[in-house]
């Protein structure tokens, strides 16, 4: 089902490695119980190169859509992404428990 003869769309790929690892997360959450601290981000359209790419290719349209629908109403930068990923890595963050969450830079 996931062979490379089926999954031929690079987007389609990159879904479905998305929904992979938050359920990995998930699972692990239950796995391991309290102690647990995971974090797994869903930061929605981060202008990256692969991100550029879609803007000017086929996905333009359905892009430019999340990014309109989106909280930020904007696209994030990958400085966003990794300020929040240390918050949510660093010892500040002992409070919050194995978890997956979704959001979008200001």
């Amino acid at each position: 089902m996931l062979g490379p003869d089926q999954v031929k769309d690079p987007l389609h790929a990159y879904q479905i490695s998305k929904r992979g690892n938050s359920l990995r997360v998930m699972a692990e959450a239950v796995r391991w119980g309290k102690p647990a601290r995971g974090q797994y981000d869903q930061p929605g359209i981060i202008i990256t190169p692969l991100a550029k790419d879609e803007l000017m290719g086929r996905a333009a349209r359905a892009y430019r859509r999340m990014i309109e629908v989106s909280a930020a109403g904007r696209a994030g930068t990958p400085d966003e992404v990794g300020t929040v990923g240390a918050l949510l890595m660093g010892l500040t963050a002992r409070l919050l428990p194995a978890a997956t969450s979704s959001w979008m830079a200001a």
